[in-house]
């Protein structure tokens, strides 16, 4: 994996992603200073909006909504529920 490439998939990652693809990313981390720094400033940014913005859950009917779109976009692809 290329830096430029890593720097385009580094925010795509999470917890979905593949095995394969977090073993790129840490082997490349381990190869690049520079890519590991903006790995471990998204996981920063993505821990500190959890703890500021994830104090308040949504309301009952925006959760329903959210999920039901899920599962039809989901349908469309293919992908099982």
């Amino acid at each position: 994996m290329d830096c430029r490439h890593f720097r385009e998939a580094v925010y795509l990652y999470d917890a979905d992603t593949g095995e394969e693809l977090v073993m790129s990313f840490r082997r490349h981390c381990a190869d690049c200073p520079e890519c590991a720094r903006e790995a471990e400033f998204k996981r920063r940014l993505l821990e500190l909006v959890r703890r500021r913005c994830c104090r308040e859950t949504a309301p009952e009917s925006l959760r329903a909504r959210i999920l039901m779109q899920v599962l039809v976009l989901r349908r469309g692809t293919g992908e099982e529920a």
